[in-house]
């Protein structure tokens, strides 16, 4: 018996949800042979969808061969991203696998149209998937282009800033200020096109799933009163964010004085749209962004009004290119001409939402 939303491309190959928790259980495996995890790795994914809010059975798309063997697993999950104040609604495929002994059979292309066709189904404007670089030129066989900007900057010491009035310093992660920490969050990211709408059980299990990694998540403190949070690797910075913007740099100073990283240069994943951006003015930075279609963070149109114009044309098999998907999703390229169109802005999506 098949689920409601499932699909089949070959009669030999069916794609449908996981009906319990036996054949979830059983997806995991394959994504644990796939992947080659050991124990460990194993004990961290079985936290990693058990743990998150938008876990569902429905959400995760098995690959059934005719003898009932799984063949691959698509796991699906659901966000609501912001464009500004706009909101999209998406879905994650993550876990992507085909299990060895089916590889080089052809399953993975009808496994990635089913999934693809399940989701349009259940009304997501687009999909999202974090490829590896193995994989490049791969995804875009059905319609997955990059469009990140990888936008960071570089800043060393801003040591002109260092008699701030009020100083900062970090201390441990503390579930008490989970509302604190999403407050600071919307702030700081208001303007950015990839925040995420983050209900307070999603940060509680997105910090954690961070930690396990070896993440640091830490609290930014002023005058001893919490204001904000800082999550970085040493003096690689994956997303900070404080209530007041004008605090933003003594974030920064607190992480250079805690790493003892005075002749060392910060990495932070941030692009100008950040609100704690124009209070580094005057520190030695670079701002930089990449640009790559054929991999990375990858977005399919699903279902906008942008794509119904274009299935009115005739696209033949909802095949859509870089150029159409940037237009509908909204994301800027170099291309573009300056000042670039205002419904276009750098897409960056933050550690934490990458699963």
């Amino acid at each position: 018996m098949t689920l409601s939303g499932s699909s089949s491309f070959f009669e030999f190959l069916q794609v449908s949800p996981a009906e319990n928790e036996t054949d979830t259980k059983r997806a995991m495996t394959v994504v644990e042979g796939a992947f080659d995890m050991g124990d460990s790795q194993g004990e961290g994914r079985d936290f990693v969808w058990y743990a998150d809010p938008n876990f569902s059975f429905e959400n995760v798309l098995i690959a059934k061969t005719e003898n009932d063997d799984f063949a691959g697993v698509v796991r699906l999950i659901p966000l609501t991203i912001r464009r500004g104040e706009e909101s999209i609604k998406v879905v994650i495929f993550s876990d992507v696998c085909i299990d060895e002994k089916f590889r080089n059979q052809g399953f993975s292309i009808p496994m990635i149209q089913s999934a693809v066709k399940i989701a349009k189904e259940r009304n997501f404007e687009f999909a999202l998937l974090f490829a590896r670089r193995a994989l490049d030129h791969f995804y875009t066989r059905f319609s997955f282009w990059g469009v990140s900007s990888y936008s960071s900057v570089a800043i060393r010491p801003p040591e002109h800033l260092r008699n701030l009035k009020k100083p900062a310093t970090l201390s441990d992660f503390s579930k008490d200020l989970l509302e604190l920490y999403d407050r600071s969050y919307r702030t700081a990211f208001k303007d950015y096109f990839g925040r995420v709408d983050r209900s307070l059980e999603y940060w509680d299990y997105s910090i954690e799933r961070i930690r396990r990694e070896g993440i640091s998540f830490e609290t930014v403190q002023i005058n001893g009163n919490p204001t904000g949070y800082i999550i970085h690797s040493g003096l690689k910075v994956h997303e900070i964010a404080t209530q007041y913007s004008a605090d933003f740099p003594a974030a920064i100073l607190a992480l250079f004085d805690n790493e003892l990283g005075k002749n060392d240069t910060c990495q932070l994943s941030v692009s100008p749209e950040h609100a704690g951006f124009s209070y580094l003015s005057g520190s030695d930075l670079t701002v930089s962004h990449r640009e790559c279609r054929f991999g990375g963070h990858m977005v399919r149109i699903l279902n906008t009004p942008f794509s119904h114009k274009i299935e009115n044309r005739a696209v033949p098999n909802d095949e859509f290119s870089y150029e159409a998907t940037l237009d509908a999703f909204g994301a800027a390229k170099a291309g573009y001409p300056s000042p670039r169109p205002h419904k276009h802005r750098p897409f960056n999506i933050s550690l934490l939402d990458q699963v």
